[in-house]
This record gives structure tokens, C-alpha cells and sequence, in this order.
């Protein structure tokens, strides 16, 4: 019988998993503060296919769960919560009172609105989980580091500058200086 090596394909997946999380992150940093649904939505299914391919790395290599993906627990259950309010339980016996319409009985004031922030904090807790699965060393921690640096930076800077340009009451001179 023919035996296949999965070393080939699990090696590149590694970096290809590290990197790509390192650029989802740097790339989403200052648009995925604002609330435009694009970005937000364009974070979650790079982070979701990353997973994919934590999932495939873990399959071939044996091992995709770790002693510090415990941390992950409280935020998975977390997640579950706010799924679990924004369930329909049947509808409302006060269907009469409001002219016919049927009403959803959910826990939650927004259903909707529990499952996005669901879904978001998944994404979130992904996140973390393909960070503690793939910093394997001093240094991908340093490359990690600087990004965190980084992004802090250039947020901090994109803010002054939005700052300055946009504001009605904005000092000119304070951008020649």
C-alpha cells in the first residue's frame, strides 16, 4: 500500500495560517473600529477561512488543540450565551393586540443584533486562538509585538490626522508645525 506524507502539505500551512492572521489583523485594525459592515464582515470570513485551515493543519499534523486554548473557553461560552437569547421560543400570545402580527418570543431585546455580536466575538475568539496555536517562537512573539506597535501607531496617528483634517475647528498651523 501506498503511504502518503502529510509533512508537505502541513509545512507551508503554518506560516501561510501565522502571517495571514498577522495581516487580517493589520489590515482590519483601523477600519473594523469604525461600523461599517463591509470591513466587519471582510474580518470574520478571513478569519473564518483561516480556521479552516487550522482545522486542515490540525487534521494532518495530529494536534490543533493546546494546554492555553483553555483561555478560549469562557469566550466560546460566551458566544453560546448570546446564541441562546437570540433563539425564537415560539410566538407571542399577544398576536391579537398588535392587529394580527405574530411576534418572536426570543430572550433577547434584539435578536439580531445578539447574534452579530455573537458571531463578532467568535471571530475575535479565533483570532486568539490561531494566535496562541501558531506563535511558536521567540520570533513570531517579536514579529507579533511590533505589529501590536504598529497598529497602535498608525491608529493613533490615523486619528490625529482625521482629527485635524476633518474638524470644523481644526488648527491649521498645528500641521505646518
Amino acid at each position: 500500500m501506498w503511504k502518503f506524507s502529510t509533512e508537505p502539505i502541513r509545512r507551508p500551512l503554518e506560516p501561510i495560517i501565522f502571517y495571514g492572521t498577522l495581516t487580517v489583523i493589520g489590515l482590519s485594525a483601523i477600519p473594523f473600529g469604525t461600523v461599517d459592515p463591509f470591513w466587519v464582515a471582510t474580518f470574520e470570513a478571513a478569519v473564518f477561512g483561516l480556521t479552516i485551515l487550522w482545522l486542515i493543519d490540525g487534521l494532518h499534523a495530529g494536534r490543533w488543540w493546546q494546554r492555553d486554548h483553555l483561555l478560549l473557553i469562557p469566550l466560546f461560552a460566551l458566544v453560546l450565551f448570546a446564541l441562546v437569547q437570540s433563539v425564537s421560543w415560539g410566538t407571542s400570545n399577544a398576536a391579537i393586540s398588535l392587529g394580527g402580527l405574530s411576534v418572536n418570543e426570543a430572550i433577547s431585546a434584539d435578536p439580531f443584533e445578539s447574534r452579530r455580536f455573537s458571531l463578532k466575538l467568535l471571530a475575535i475568539s479565533l483570532t486568539l486562538g490561531l494566535l496562541l496555536r501558531y506563535t511558536s517562537s521567540f520570533r513570531r512573539v517579536r514579529f507579533l509585538v511590533y505589529l501590536i506597535v504598529a497598529v497602535a501607531l498608525g491608529s493613533a496617528l490615523f486619528g490625529l490626522l482625521k482629527y485635524q483634517l476633518f474638524s470644523f475647528t481644526h488648527n491649521i498651523t498645528w500641521i505646518i508645525v
